[in-house]
């Protein structure tokens, strides 16, 4: 699955695709501190952190944290993207929704269908 951006200007074409989802896409929620980071959450049971800002950049050397290492080609398939800034994979069922903590910039609660409420911080610093 896909997130596409438009500029309203001209709807006739997408001018952003991010990539990595395996699954049905839920929401998605711009972080309120640093307005480059868009988080999504859906069905393959993963939050993935975008950096817009790193569009059309090359891939850093070191490969990203994860929160959790299972999936491994999968999460290292999305990973290998220079926007993917942070794959978390801790729940066991569908994330249903997300959101970005209001007072801790880098701070994330998500909570699943199974029940399972997570908060948690991408291993990488948000330090923009």
């Amino acid at each position: 699955q896909s997130i596409k951006l438009w500029d309203i200007r001209n709807m006739s074409n997408a001018i952003v695709s991010l990539q990595g989802h395996q699954s049905d896409i839920y929401q998605l929620q711009w972080n309120p501190t640093f307005p480059s980071l868009l988080s999504s959450c859906g069905a393959d049971r993963r939050v993935i952190i975008s950096d817009i800002s790193r569009l059309g950049t090359t891939q850093q050397q070191t490969p990203l944290q994860s929160s959790q290492q299972t999936n491994y080609t999968e999460q290292q398939s999305s990973q290998s993207r220079p926007e993917t800034f942070f794959v978390h994979g801790g729940h066991t069922g569908k994330v249903s929704e997300h959101s970005w903590s209001s007072s801790c910039a880098n701070l994330v609660a998500s909570v699943a269908e199974d029940n399972h409420l997570q908060i948690w911080q991408p291993a990488r610093s948000i330090d923009y």
